[in-house]
């Protein structure tokens, strides 16, 4: 997993939009430039969720334990 819809959650720490859908990526664009608070709230969500959800520590705890699995299993 991974990407862009795990790190943004929709209307609360950002605004996703289809791919490709450039009239879509317009429309958010402006409506954030027009809407300060919404904007403002936005950013402050998106600074705690990323903080709670993406703890460096955390992270690189998982990818020492996927290593050592992928070793392991190569290993037997």
């Amino acid at each position: 997993a991974g990407g862009i819809g795990e790190a943004v959650v929709d209307q609360e720490t950002g605004l996703l939009v289809p791919t490709g859908d450039s009239a879509a990526m317009g429309d958010a664009v402006a409506r954030l430039l027009a809407d300060d608070e919404a904007r403002g709230r936005m950013s402050r969500a998106s600074v705690a969720y990323i903080s709670r959800a993406f703890d460096a520590e955390r992270e690189a705890r998982a990818f020492l334990d996927l290593y050592t699995a992928i070793a392991e299993a190569r290993t037997g």
